[in-house]
């Protein structure tokens, strides 16, 4: 029986931030680098008062579905901004990012007959295919190879083509620049959930469709508010037919109630501020170049790519304990986790945000540089 106050199995551990560097753990006062709010936007005052005067003058329940009398003019305003963030036609905001995908092909299911997806697609991927019955096949990690081989087998098939933009584990940016050249020589589409892209990739923060240069217009985006926009919600990117069936034909579109309407203006206010401050996109993109080749300098093995992801992993347990006890000891918050996607038995899952300092940035990389430097326990390639 668990006891008052135990934490439940396999969840994190409990925090409490203390601005948006920090945390509290276990009594102490650490510098925090870690999860998915790459800009931590949710401290920024444009964005809570935002949220702060839409709680005063509209409460915060949608009050229904949008298509009886939840459809919020905030609602509106969000997607409007989303569109002109994003250089598309159109926007399509819903409860969550793992909602998304199930949104998006609850409408287009009858336009396929198989979908091909990446060996490590997140799960909101996963779970959306199974649930619409559509037959799925992996194609291999990362491996465009792979996936013209698969391509070639359905040929004559409707194929939709799925995957991660940046798989968020390790940073890993999906190659899309080679999997677009392969779906237009088969007839297929290809859907990117760009979850950890958005607002991070680019030179406007569009994510791995502008890292790419590929066109909005023809690949199906979908994601979330909730990391490089740091507040919360799921978005579908798409044209004005796209969007127009997903109203009409996903019964999880219908069925759900929208975000809280302070949560709309907040994500609205975070969308204008990151359109009106891209310095900040190109400020945290600098940076994580900078901080990856000190650390390869070092004798790390990192992904290429501007991603601010730093996975740091061991063989046995004796490395992890010891390099959390180390990080403890710098004052660094040691972020191990073992979600989906994460190499076998777990890693310690850094990130950069454009709000750290240069000072705590570099207190960061001196703590791993430090440990791998003197400590005879080996890291993972």
């Amino acid at each position: 029986m668990m006891r008052k106050g135990q934490m439940l199995p396999f969840l994190g551990p409990h925090l409490r931030f203390d601005g948006p560097t920090h945390v509290w753990y276990q009594g102490q006062r650490l510098l925090y680098c870690a999860g998915t709010d790459y800009h931590r936007l949710g401290f920024e005052t444009t964005v809570q008062k935002a949220v702060q005067q839409a709680m005063q003058q509209q409460g915060l329940g949608a009050g229904g579905s949008r298509v009886t009398t939840g459809n919020n003019i905030l609602l509106k305003e969000l997607e409007t901004a989303l569109a002109e963030f994003f250089g598309v036609e159109a926007a399509l905001v819903v409860g969550s990012g793992y909602l998304a995908n199930l949104v998006l092909l609850q409408a287009v299911r009858s336009r396929f007959d198989v979908v091909l997806a990446d060996a490590q697609a997140h799960a909101s991927l996963v779970d959306a295919i199974r649930a619409v019955g559509l037959p799925m096949e992996y194609f291999q990690h990362r491996d465009a190879s792979d996936l013209q081989k698969r391509l070639r087998a359905w040929q004559g098939k409707a194929v939709l083509v799925v995957t991660d933009g940046i798989f968020a584990a390790r940073g890993e940016i999906a190659p899309l620049d080679a999997y677009w050249q392969l779906v237009q020589q088969f007839n297929a589409r290809l859907l990117v959930d760009d979850a950890h892209g958005m607002a991070v990739l680019g030179e406007k923060g569009r994510g791995t469709v502008e890292y790419f240069r590929l066109p909005f217009s023809e690949v199906w985006v979908t994601g979330t508010l909730s990391k490089g926009f740091g507040v919360f919600g799921g978005v579908i990117l798409g044209n004005h037919e796209l969007i127009q069936s997903v109203v009409k034909h996903s019964a999880a579109f219908v069925g759900h109630t929208p975000m809280p309407l302070a949560i709309l203006a907040g994500a609205k206010a975070a969308v204008t501020f990151l359109r009106q401050h891209p310095q900040r996109i190109h400020h945290l993109q600098e940076r994580t170049l900078t901080a990856r080749q000190q650390l390869q300098q070092a004798g790390l093995t990192l992904f290429a790519g501007p991603m601010p992801i730093i996975s740091v992993a061991f063989p046995e347990e004796e490395g992890i304990t010891a390099f959390e006890r180390h990080c403890l000891q710098a004052g660094v918050f040691p972020p191990f986790n073992r979600y989906p996607g994460a190499p076998a038995g777990g890693h310690f899952r850094f990130v950069i945000t454009s709000r750290h300092t240069n000072a705590q940035v570099q207190q960061l990389l001196n703590t791993i540089i430090t440990f791998v430097q003197k400590s005879k326990v080996l890291l993972w390639p």
